[in-house]
């Protein structure tokens, strides 16, 4: 079984995803950096050169191969799980957790360490409802974890690994 974890820029995916990898003794795939390791190109350039559609079908092919792998803990885009056929993938190997931090909180740690870095937050405004509009998507994960901008990754991630012995996926 994967455990994606999926939530908004700026929460903590890939530190958290690692950190419960490593709890669970699997394999952590982020799956930005495998785009960009498969690309040669960052995630940055490649909005730029070839634009969101064209990331999107590089990113659903990346979610695509890591999936037919070995169990992981693999953290998501911020997007991957606003396209259907992503979650219908995700729904199908493994459990889904949405990590939920305030969005306050995000465009902290955004605006102050990785603006530069994050091609879809242009200012804090248009960030703010391209969040809004991705809630529902959020919303449908398997699981939701509440999360304050004072929690660690690992104590997140204990949380996580705690969440997924108490309500065992099927798939």
């Amino acid at each position: 079984m994967h455990v994606f974890l999926t939530g908004f820029m700026g929460v903590g995916k890939s530190t958290i995803g690692r950190c419960l990898a490593a709890a669970l003794e699997l394999p952590f795939v982020d799956l930005d950096q495998r785009i960009e390791d498969h690309t040669g190109e960052s995630i940055a350039g490649i909005f730029e050169q070839r634009g969101e559609a064209a990331f999107r079908r590089i990113e659903a092919e990346a979610l695509n191969r890591v999936v037919h792998g070995p169990p992981a803990v693999i953290a998501t885009g911020g997007g991957t799980v606003t396209v259907e056929q992503n979650r219908v993938l995700m729904e199908s190997h493994g459990v889904s957790v949405w990590i939920d931090l305030p969005f306050p909180s995000i465009a902290r740690r955004v605006v102050d360490g990785e603006r530069a870095e994050r091609p879809l937050f242009d200012s804090p405004g248009q960030a703010e409802a391209l969040y809004e509009a991705r809630l529902p998507a959020y919303r449908a994960c398997n699981h939701r974890i509440t999360v304050g901008a004072e929690d660690g990754p690992d104590e997140i991630a204990a949380r996580i690994e705690r969440l997924l012995q108490e309500t065992p996926c099927a798939t």
